[in-house]
């Protein structure tokens, strides 16, 4: 974000849903699910997970008189243990990795923004020149035909896409040399508004801004939170440009931050699709001293009141990957990328607080990890891939002794990766793309 304040302020790529980052080469590491105790170890053979293949009896030499009973034995032994596998792996289905080449140049780091709000998101490349952005978008069908869209070139510098007017078409929000804020209106036809609108800001000049929508009226408004102590702040949007403080609420259970503190989502490129929710992320050390995170939960209602849920522990480099009632049931659930090496569940409890649940662990740094409806049945899983491309899935509802299941096929290690749902039909695909190599659209589809 280009608030200008010299703060350590994290990149789009930080908060997309899927956090990707480049792996060591030659690592291979053994990733374990759990219910909840933490295991990791180093190996050279992929991970041990559950089979998701239907068990059959095996025959073997019977009596004639005995025939039946053996069969029927031999039946309800397979019946058994077809329901037993069934239960720990959540009854799904195999299911395979489908990787389709994207036609022609890709940039190597496009945005992800609705701006002719038809469902059906655009890829937005950015390129900021001698106080000159261009916007250059384009659209990915599923069979990876490309089509480029307008061009717009515009004066200031890009920052983030948000529904400032609450039309349902994401407009664009700049900004100038001097640090002014100001918006260009997203149209029907994917192209922006001619002349600059302004954005009354002057009083939001602090880290860790979020412009999504909190109240439910479709228009945007600004989540922030402020240090010492760490207080969140809401903004209500009033969709001409303007803002008002509505309500403010300090953080119980987060220490004073050093420099660094985020609201996910963060209205930025990538679009978040799937996340459901806010979350407050805060450090308690200083940069190279082994910074650790707290995660807590933040609830607004439709008049606009303002709740901070009591915070998690503080693990290593925590991030928020999933946020809302995955496990079922409320209160709203967090789920953290802890440390690069650990998918953390945090189940939301009647009290306020946490109860966590270590989903998966492994020796070495995961290449990422992502929260969302991949298999196209609306529900959320949690997708995880090993630094040699092991793809691994963890469905939601999140219940204990469920072993995970790896996907067949290897995801292709790329600098880039974001979540996008590019046919409109409610699944999520991974588009990856790398300088020198074609772009790609990876699926989970049914084997």
């Amino acid at each position: 974000m280009g608030d200008g304040h010299g703060t350590h302020v994290k990149t789009q790529r930080d908060l997309a849903p899927w956090l990707f980052l480049v792996a060591l080469g030659g690592c291979v590491a053994k990733i374990e699910f759990e219910g909840s105790e933490e295991s990791s170890s180093s190996t050279d053979a992929p991970p041990t997970t559950t089979s998701v293949s239907s068990t059959s009896a095996s025959s073997g030499t019977v009596a004639t008189d005995t025939s039946s009973e053996s069969t029927a034995e031999s039946e309800s032994t397979a019946e058994s243990e077809s329901t037993a596998e069934s239960e720990s792996t959540g009854g799904l289905a195999t299911w395979c990795l489908e990787t389709i080449v994207v036609d022609g140049e890709s940039p190597e780091i496009p945005g992800v923004a609705d701006v002719d709000g038809d469902d059906v998101p655009e890829l937005w490349a950015a390129a900021f020149d001698n106080g000159t952005t261009t916007l250059s978008p384009f659209t990915v069908a599923i069979d990876g035909t490309v089509e480029a869209l307008a061009v717009s070139v515009r004066e200031g510098l890009f920052v983030r896409w948000a529904d400032i007017d609450g039309d349902g078409l994401d407009d664009a929000v700049f900004e100038t040399a001097d640090q002014t804020r100001f918006w260009l209106q997203g149209r029907s036809d994917a192209t922006l508004g001619e002349d600059p609108l302004p954005l009354d800001l002057s009083a939001i000049t602090t880290i860790g801004e979020s412009w999504s929508d909190a109240n439910g009226d479709d228009i945007a408004d600004v989540m922030l939170v402020r240090a010492d102590p760490a207080t969140v702040e809401l903004w209500i949007g009033d969709g001409d440009g303007g803002f008002a403080l509505t309500a403010e609420q300090e953080a119980v259970g987060v220490e004073e931050f050093f420099g660094y503190a985020e609201i996910t989502p963060s209205g930025e490129p990538p679009f978040l699709p799937e996340v459901k929710g806010f979350a407050l992320a805060a450090e308690n050390g200083a940069i190279g001293f082994g910074i650790e995170r707290a995660l807590a939960v933040i609830t607004v209602d439709s008049s606009s009141t303002l709740e901070v849920s009591p915070a998690t522990d503080y693990r290593p480099w925590q991030q928020v990957i999933g946020i809302g009632e995955l496990d079922g049931e409320a209160p709203a659930d967090l789920v953290g990328l802890v440390d690069l090496r650990e998918i953390v569940f945090w189940h939301g409890t009647a009290g306020g607080g946490y109860t966590p649940q270590v989903v998966a662990s492994l020796q070495d740094e995961l290449m990422g990890a992502a929260v969302g409806d991949f298999r196209g049945d609306g529900t959320r899983d949690i997708l995880v891939a090993t630094d040699y491309g092991a793809v691994f899935l963890y469905p939601a509802p999140v219940f204990e002794g469920f072993a995970g299941v790896e996907v067949s096929g290897t995801l292709e290690q790329r600098s880039y990766y974001t979540t996008i749902d590019v046919d409109g039909d409610g699944r999520l695909e991974l588009y990856t793309t790398d300088t020198g190599q074609p772009a790609q659209l990876v699926r989970i589809v049914e084997c």
